[in-house]
């Protein structure tokens, strides 16, 4: 194989800027998205049409230090209380400290609490809160994030909700702007649906390993 390596420059994406934005056609919030539009762009110069790309592997093997919080509240959940204690011990620095890992775990264990919270936030002092409680009227923002248990509810939000479509979108713009053909193999219907069906431990491992069982699976395969 033949590898190539793009190095976007900051000059690069100042002349490019104004196509990337026509290519994307909405906003998008992180330069990646440029890395991701160069890496197409020299695939097409180097006469490659059609290219293997990972996109889904994070989002249903719990790849991102953000899935900790939700496979530590299934353990608390479960009453695995001292499992549960050394995961966060072995998974803190995935979620910035063993505390934050506990108080973003708190909240997902409580989301009622913190639904109440958020409507007291957004209710001014100069309107009549209880006569808005009597018409019906809850104060609870769309934007706001929907409160999951467990880590397979979690993986199934950024899979269909919130994080994978905006990247597929991006992808999908990325691609086309240099006439390649983005094949995902890890978003295979039957591949997906059997990722989302794993025990939690085969995604986060106990030690905090993310992907564990992809991993395992790839021993002796790739490096």
């Amino acid at each position: 194989a033949i590898v190539h390596k793009i190095h976007p420059q900051p000059n690069e994406l100042i002349a490019d800027l104004d196509r990337l934005i026509y290519t994307q056609d909405e906003p998008f919030g992180s330069t990646s998205m440029y890395a991701q539009y160069c890496v197409f762009r020299a695939a097409k110069q180097n006469g490659i049409t059609v290219m293997l790309d990972g996109q889904g592997a994070d989002e249903m093997l719990a790849g991102y230090g953000q899935y900790a919080p939700a496979r530590l509240s299934t353990l608390v959940k479960r009453g695995r209380w001292i499992e549960a204690c050394r995961f966060a011990g072995r998974a803190s620095s995935l979620s910035g400290g063993r505390l934050k890992l506990w108080m973003q775990a708190a909240r997902l264990l409580l989301p009622n609490l913190g639904k109440r919270m958020i409507g007291r936030w957004l209710m001014p002092s100069w309107l009549n809160a209880e006569w808005f409680q009597k018409q019906g009227v809850v104060f609870n923002p769309a934007s706001a994030p929907r409160q999951l248990e467990g880590l397979h509810a979690e993986l199934r939000q950024t899979v269909v909700a919130t994080s994978l479509p905006q990247l597929l979108r991006y992808e999908d713009r990325n691609s086309m702007a240099s006439s390649i053909e983005s094949r995902l193999p890890f978003l295979t219907p039957n591949l997906a649906e059997f990722l989302l069906r794993l025990p939690e431990d085969y995604l986060l491992g106990r030690d905090g390993t993310t992907k564990n069982v992809f991993r395992r699976a790839m021993r002796g395969i790739v490096p």
